[in-house]
């Protein structure tokens, strides 16, 4: 059990970030984060500075926790895709991932448990509903190649833990942030519709069911690669449909044409032009439940009074 383990978050102030730091520290564990500024400590939270771009960490964080959960990235769909944001999105992966490894080596430490954020894009951007797991090929095009890179730094880590657990994001849900408030508010303002052909696949997770499944991984002491999605993934199509539904809001407009998409958002429209239709089966092989299987429970939970 993780209860009196020392766990440090790289990418504690994200939305994923912040959630799994309430999960841990309702489990009575000792948490401390990395950050780019100095913050005074509280009671239950522990700060310690870095600074990736420069190549520096406090060493105490390393020595001091016997957990790494790396959740560090730039918010792919904060910015449109120039070259150098293009860059950024790698870099911030990479040289994060890099960082923590060299210095756990030049350190000597070993860390009992790693994980370590990845995203299903890792298999490409697809239009059709074939099914994807674990052991599915890579896909060739950008976020692909930079998930492919993400991971291939994150391996990395095996030779500075005695267990390593690498997650492949969905489309996390939650109203603090991420996509789920983007989506509701056409529709709560009455035109909202699906996107494209709306016959991509969006294959999402709870993010309570992604904090449980982080610390399912650290008390099973779990290694290898697990895609974290929910069970039932939902086309475009389904997925508006059921939102609209859960706030009690009619679709009256056709669905957005691609090329207005394209348009607006340039080559950052794959984000919501296309998808993967990805299988949660080995996760649940070992012993996992999802509380949210089904994408109206989920939203009944997240959204005030169900609405």
């Amino acid at each position: 059990m993780i209860s009196n383990k020392r766990i440090l978050i790289a990418g504690g102030s994200g939305m994923v970030g912040r959630e799994l730091i309430k999960h841990l520290t309702n489990f009575g564990v000792e948490v401390s984060i990395l950050s780019r500024i100095v913050r005074e400590s509280d009671d239950n939270i522990k700060s310690y500075v870095w600074d990736p771009e420069k190549g520096s960490v406090d060493e105490q964080a390393i020595l001091d926790n016997d957990i790494l959960i790396n959740l560090a990235g730039a918010n792919i769909g904060a910015k449109k895709w120039s070259d150098e944001r293009k860059k950024e999105i790698v870099a911030s992966r990479t040289q994060t991932t890099k960082l923590l490894v060299d210095k756990a080596k030049e350190l000597d430490k070993k860390f009992e448990n790693v994980i370590c954020a990845s995203a299903i894009g890792i298999y490409g951007g697809h239009f059709h509903n074939k099914v994807y797991n674990e052991e599915s090929p890579a896909g060739n095009d950008f976020l692909a190649d930079v998930v492919k890179a993400w991971e291939k730094s994150s391996n990395e880590f095996k030779e500075v833990s005695n267990h390593l657990v690498i997650l492949r994001f969905g489309v996390v849900l939650d109203l603090e942030g991420g996509a789920l408030p983007k989506m509701m508010k056409p529709i709560t303002l009455g035109v909202g519709s699906a996107l494209g052909t709306g016959k991509q696949y969006l294959s999402w997770i709870h993010i309570d069911d992604l904090c449980r499944m982080i610390l399912w991984c650290l008390n099973k002491n779990l290694e290898g690669v697990y895609n974290a999605v929910a069970p039932n993934p939902l086309s475009n199509n389904q997925f508006t449909k059921v939102l609209a539904k859960s706030l009690n809001k009619p679709l009256l407009l056709p669905n957005v044409p691609s090329f207005v998409l394209k348009l607006m958002l340039g080559k950052m429209s794959a984000l919501v032009l296309e998808g993967q239709n990805v299988s949660s089966d080995k996760v649940m092989e070992t012993g996992f439940d999802f509380k949210f299987g089904e994408l109206h429970d989920a939203l009944n939970d997240l959204l005030p009074s169900g609405k």
